[in-house]
Order: C-alpha cells, then sequence, then structure tokens
C-alpha cells in the first residue's frame, strides 16, 4: 500500500461509520470499471 493511501484509509478511520461505507462503496465501485479516469471528475 502506498503513503498516500495509508494516510487516506487513516482520515477514513477518523469518520463515522456512515461516511466510512460510503467511500468504501466508492472505493469498490473505483475499481470495478477500472479507475478514476473513467469518473466525471465532479463525482470524485
Amino acid at each position: 500500500m502506498t503513503d498516500l493511501l495509508e494516510k487516506a484509509v487513516e482520515a477514513v478511520r477518523r469518520m463515522p461509520p456512515a461516511d466510512q461505507d460510503t467511500i468504501a462503496q466508492a472505493i469498490i465501485s473505483m475499481t470495478e470499471i477500472g479507475g478514476a479516469d473513467d469518473i466525471d471528475p465532479d463525482h470524485l
């Protein structure tokens, strides 16, 4: 895992559980479609 990703995970850990789930769903969606390049920048 990269340092940047580790920092992001630590930031998410400090969030409320519902927000953590939202972030987790976004990450899973990004991996399923191939990455952030396929996502409209307004939705990132």
